[in-house]
């Protein structure tokens, strides 16, 4: 048998309010499986062998792996492991959940052949950490595919609302930020190839404002 990427690392108790959270992002797992299915479709169908989905949620993305891929997840919220076996359950998918952060991912140096992110990287403490783990899990020349609300343009009625935003949404949404310029910090965190385009969600105007694409860890054959 291959050996196992997970290391032996867990992550603080989840507060009251994570279970709260946890529950809101079931309910809204109809809804954010309509958000541009058509580019997700695209980018997910890129992926293979072993996958890892940082914060995977309440389990909104779990129908759209291929069949042929090994799924983990890892989230800071145990309350949502509940609600991502129910949806395994449903899709006939298996993810081997772990508790931790994006920060300090608890699995091995060059262990998975590709890692995802779907609207979880607004929320994260420490955005060049986070990404210089995902380079670390990565293979080389493994995938790194993001679909995530990004900052409107600087200097624009609706960058302003979501700086006006931002305090309470941080709180209600376990710390996401709304203004956060994604793609600033992936340009410089050292993928070997990037590529992404900015689009528009026609609703929750402050988080309309969406990035999505795929980059490279250097290294490999691809």
């Amino acid at each position: 048998m291959p050996e196992s990427p997970i290391l032996s690392r867990t992550h603080k108790p989840a507060a009251w309010g994570q279970r709260a959270f946890a529950w809101s992002l079931h309910a809204g797992n109809r809804l954010m499986r309509g958000v541009a299915p058509e580019r997700k479709d695209r980018l997910f169908r890129m992926l293979s062998c072993r996958v890892l989905e940082i914060g995977p949620g309440a389990g909104a993305t779990l129908p759209l792996y291929p069949r042929d891929t090994t799924l983990f997840g890892i989230d800071p919220n145990r309350f949502m492991f509940r609600y991502l076996r129910e949806e395994a359950r449903e899709a006939a998918r298996t993810m081997h959940l772990l508790n931790g952060r994006a920060e300090s991912l608890c699995l091995s140096d060059n262990a998975i052949d590709a890692v995802v992110c779907t609207h979880v990287l607004c929320s994260v403490d420490d955005l060049d950490a986070a990404l210089r783990e995902i380079l670390r899990v990565l293979k080389p020349g493994g995938l790194f595919v993001f679909f995530e609300h990004v900052a409107a343009p600087r200097a624009t009625p609706l960058r302003f609302l979501q700086r006006l935003l931002r305090p309470g949404w941080q709180k209600a949404g376990e710390g996401c930020r709304p203004d956060r310029e994604l793609w600033r910090a992936l340009e410089t965190a050292g993928f070997s190839h990037l590529t992404y385009e900015h689009f528009r969600v026609p609703w929750a105007l402050a988080v309309s404002p969406h990035l999505a694409g795929w980059a490279r860890k250097p290294g490999g054959a691809g």
